[in-house]
């Protein structure tokens, strides 16, 4: 397996833009801009400019300044025709959404592209869909699928002359590095460098310097990995000097990176320290992608690493640390932006819809957008607690994970309520009963949705500063659940030893067993008095949540699913529940835990 992995190189210059403006004499019609706008002559704005500044902002890493001007040329086109315009708005929207790891939202704006590339009937806009459709496979480790995908690129891509578009899209040599990449992951090395090279060769054609440094630099990598050291280093070294002659820093610095290890390889560690030296001379001297750089430290550690040289690898992990942490907190303020406008994009699409239908039944629909309301405020409020999210650098795999799972859930969600109010709104003239059944439907998946998104959020912030303690959150679901029911609640809670539960699944578990609990007293207990009580005990958290309801027979009595789902997340925290209750005596959950 390759070490350093370059899918980075192909997804970066992959997507390189470079403003291209358009032909004179085309018609508005043709770009799906809307005939209410009053079109200005000024440059500064226009349709044309805005995607050039959102290119402009991508070219330099500003992500959530580039969804700003995407956001305004959504503003002026009518998103749901197909036209050329549109297919830019759902491309650019993707490779925002592509950068900052939002795979499943990106994917499903690729497929919009896809789908007006086919009604338009343009191959290259077609190539260009397939192409990002097979990056985020890639990315999501769907290797046949981003094969199957790229490959579907290359033959829609036409071998006559390009028109002259718009903006920039993907190159024939995007297409070939990405399926060499593919296949580098797939292990089918020989192939890939038959692309590597078929992308090399296009790029020399194209005078697209970068891209050829890069398909040298990343072909010479694979041919580390065959053992054929004299071919790499001459593939690397050529790749390293072009980036460094066109002014290709971050380029030429990965190159440095490959170059030692070749050295490394051939047992010639002078030459490969010495080389070191130079890239980290290097990187000091220019001002570098944080990315790239990243790359060049893990391949320097692992250099290092080959010698023992304890020192050395000790001093890279520590600059590399410091790096992913700066890149982490950049990224993170990024990411609210850019899920804040994206996802207020999607419900532009879906605001569309209600619109059409409000013309025929305007009156009866302001259910409907009531409803679309009350989904904007819970977008907002997941927006709002992923604002405060920060996890420390060694959570940060699990936090991407989490990341990515909770845009699914969001994603899954709307589309659910999205159904939900379509057929609704269908129904509403000739089945009113049927509809307001629908609507109560969505408005309990929506608290429901906000109640598990509340616990989620809760659940990573961790030990942050601004973290709610569990103190706080108990008594706070405490007052909205017992005090209805007139239950006093008397709290014992040691929010200092409940900090040694670190990952996001232990607090969640302990968290929902006890919340499961009060859930219990409040339905079934007609109790007057509850205690809740979280302690440590030696090195293990004791749980206890006390009633002096009505109680029930715990040794007849059939266990439901609220008993088992708290015995099932005790037993993942690697500890026991113990239900004890009788008749008119009240019950007992105890639930005792390790402390990490």
């Amino acid at each position: 397996m390759v070490a350093v992995k370059t899918l980075l190189f192909w997804c970066v210059f992959g997507l390189l833009h470079a403003s291209v403006l358009a032909q004179a004499g085309r018609k508005q019609a043709s770009y799906g801009l809307l005939e209410t706008k009053v079109q200005s002559d000024d440059k500064a704005d226009s349709v044309q400019q805005f995607f050039d500044n959102a290119d402009a902002c991508m070219d330099a890493d500003r992500y959530d300044s580039a969804e700003f001007w995407l956001s305004k040329v959504g503003a002026r086109l009518e998103l749901q025709k197909p036209s050329v315009f549109n297919f830019y708005y759902h491309s650019r929207q993707a490779e925002v959404f592509y950068y900052n790891n939002l795979l499943q939202l990106g994917r499903q704006q690729t497929h919009r592209a896809l789908q007006i590339a086919k009604q338009l009937n343009d191959s290259f806009f077609i190539s260009d869909a397939y192409n990002f459709l097979g990056l985020f496979a890639l990315n999501l480790e769907q290797y046949e699928q981003a094969e199957k995908y790229l490959l579907a690129g290359l033959r829609y891509f036409p071998q006559n002359k390009k028109p002259k578009y718009l903006l920039p899209l993907s190159e024939i040599y995007h297409l070939h590095g990405n399926v060499g990449e593919t296949y580098v992951k797939m292990g089918h090395h020989t192939k890939a460098l038959l692309h590597y090279d078929s992308s090399i060769a296009s790029a020399k054609l194209h005078h697209a310097t970068r891209a050829v440094a890069l398909g040298l630099i990343s072909a010479g990598e694979v041919l580390i990995e065959l053992k054929r050291y004299d071919s790499a280093f001459n593939y690397v070294n050529a790749g390293r000097l072009m980036a460094q002659k066109y002014a290709d820093n971050d380029v030429a610095l990965i190159g440095f990176g490959h170059e030692v290890m070749v050295h490394a390889r051939q047992g010639n560690k002078k030459e490969a320290y010495s080389l070191a030296a130079l890239g980290l001379k290097f990187q000091k001297e220019h001002l570098m992608n944080p990315y790239y750089s990243l790359l060049f430290m893990k391949k320097l550690a692992n250099f290092y690493a080959l010698y023992n040289d304890d020192k050395q690898v000790s001093a890279v992990q520590r600059a590399t640390i410091n790096t992913e942490a700066d890149v982490r907190r950049r990224n993170n303020i990024q990411l609210e932006s850019v899920l804040s406008a994206g996802l207020t994009n999607e419900n532009k699409l879906l605001l569309l819809e209600v619109e059409e239908a409000r013309q025929k039944q305007r009156q009866n629909n302001l259910k409907v957008g009531f409803l679309l309301l009350t989904i904007a405020l819970l977008l907002l409020g997941f927006l709002y607690y992923r604002k405060s999210l920060k996890q420390k650098l060694d959570m940060a795999n699990m936090r991407e994970k989490i990341s990515r799972n909770l845009h699914d859930d969001i994603g899954a969600s709307i589309s659910s309520l999205h159904i939900y109010s379509t057929i609704a709104q269908s129904l509403l003239p000739n089945e009113p009963s049927k509809t307001i059944e629908l609507l109560q439907k969505i408005s309990h998946q929506s608290k429901q949705l906000m109640e598990n998104m509340n616990d989620m959020v809760w659940s990573m912030k961790g030990d942050e500063i601004d973290a709610m303690t569990l103190s706080t959150q108990l008594k706070n679901f405490g007052a909205e659940l017992l005090t209805a029911k007139n239950i006093q609640c008397h709290y014992d809670i040691s929010d200092e030893a409940f900090k040694a539960f670190k990952t996001f699944e232990s607090r969640k578990n302990v968290l929902l067993i006890i919340k499961e609990a009060m859930n219990n007293v409040a339905k079934y207990s007609n109790a007057s008095h509850a205690e809740i009580q979280v302690l440590k005990a030696e090195k293990r958290l004791s749980i206890k949540i006390c009633d002096n309801g009505i109680g029930f027979n715990a040794a007849e009595q059939h266990q439901g699913n609220g008993i088992k789902n708290m015995s099932a997340r005790a037993r993942e925290l690697k500890g026991e529940l113990q239900v004890v209750s009788a008749p008119e005596k009240g019950t007992i959950v105890a639930v005792d835990i390790p402390i990490p």
